[in-house]
């Protein structure tokens, strides 16, 4: 499991120290998933691009404060999202299988 935890800081490492394509990719990904309405990976996607040591511009921050209020606010009002439930993958457990609930 060591490895699999090693390579994935050094992958995060790759990321954070990208130049402007990088940012660039992770900002296309990040709108990608708020067109999908997947909040929790465009928040996580936003995070990362304010971690990166390419900087942003005044401006850009504001934007990306703006789009996790906007976030904040469609999921209060129960837009897109995935609801815990149905991100939980589904498995059959074989010792409860006639077991009535």
């Amino acid at each position: 499991m060591k490895r699999a935890s090693l390579l994935r800081d050094l992958a995060m490492e790759k990321v954070l120290n990208g130049g402007p394509e990088a940012a660039d990719r992770l900002e296309a990904q990040a709108a990608a998933a708020i067109n999908a309405e997947n909040w929790d990976r465009a928040r996580q996607l936003l995070r990362w691009r304010l971690e990166m040591r390419y900087p942003l511009e005044q401006k850009d921050r504001a934007t990306i404060d703006r789009l996790f209020r906007l976030m904040d606010e469609a999921e209060a009002k129960g837009i897109g999202g995935t609801p815990f439930c149905e991100a939980a993958p589904r498995v059959k457990l074989p010792f409860v299988d006639g077991l009535r609930l």
